[in-house]
């Protein structure tokens, strides 16, 4: 299977390769499938990516979704469509439009962020330092905004959630959550506001 190499300002096409690897300002004017994705620089696909391991160094853009076993960037990743994978590991900042449905989901935030929903086995959200605006993501507060995150083992900081569901749930500092529903343990920082709690219906 052929490899997919780009270095320096370049649009090229979609396709099936076995390696993709982007250097510079890149744009990829269809859809990928991969066995793994490297991006440094600055990216914007114009479909789909699916690979096994995917690493993004810089600032992308994927206008579809993305889909990998262990996807890792550091910098900033816009979505218009849903992110899967295995293992996410996001060091910076991210604003998917649909979902994120991971079995381990980890963000070190260090811009405004979001997502429609988030589901899986683990979900931790920590503030990161601050970043400059880069125009590739909204302008918001430096907060991760989200209508629902269902996960076994939840932490959140800096987050403003409608619902928030789980087996065991940490609500870290200044989070503003609607609900909140758990089935074994949960506890709040003084600083965090939550409207409702529940365990299997009983308000606490």
């Amino acid at each position: 299977m052929k490899d997919l190499n780009a270095d320096g300002i370049v649009t090229c096409g979609g396709g099936t390769y076995d390696s993709v690897d982007l250097d510079g300002v890149i744009t990829i004017a269809d859809s990928v499938v991969c066995d793994s994705f490297e991006l440094d620089g600055v990216g914007k696909i114009k479909g789909d990516i699916q690979a096994g391991t995917i690493k993004i160094a810089g600032t992308c853009k994927i206008e579809g979704n993305l889909v990998a076993e262990r996807i890792d960037v550091h910098g900033l990743l816009n979505l218009t469509g849903d992110l899967a994978g295995d293992q996410v590991e996001i060091d910076g900042a991210l604003d998917v439009a649909g979902e994120i449905n991971a079995d381990t989901f980890s963000l070190l935030m260090s811009h405004g962020s979001a997502a429609r929903e988030i589901l899986g086995q683990s979900c931790s959200i920590k503030k990161g330092k601050g970043l400059v605006w880069v125009s590739i993501l909204k302008a918001r507060k430096h907060e991760f905004t989200c209508q629902n995150i269902e996960c076994d083992d939840i932490y959140l900081e800096n987050c403003a959630v409608e619902r928030v569901s789980g087996q065991h749930v940490v609500i870290g500092p200044k989070c503003q959550i609607g609900s909140l529903e758990y089935v074994e343990s949960h506890s709040v920082h003084e600083s965090a506001n939550v409207e409702t709690i529940c365990k299997r219906g009983e308000k606490v």
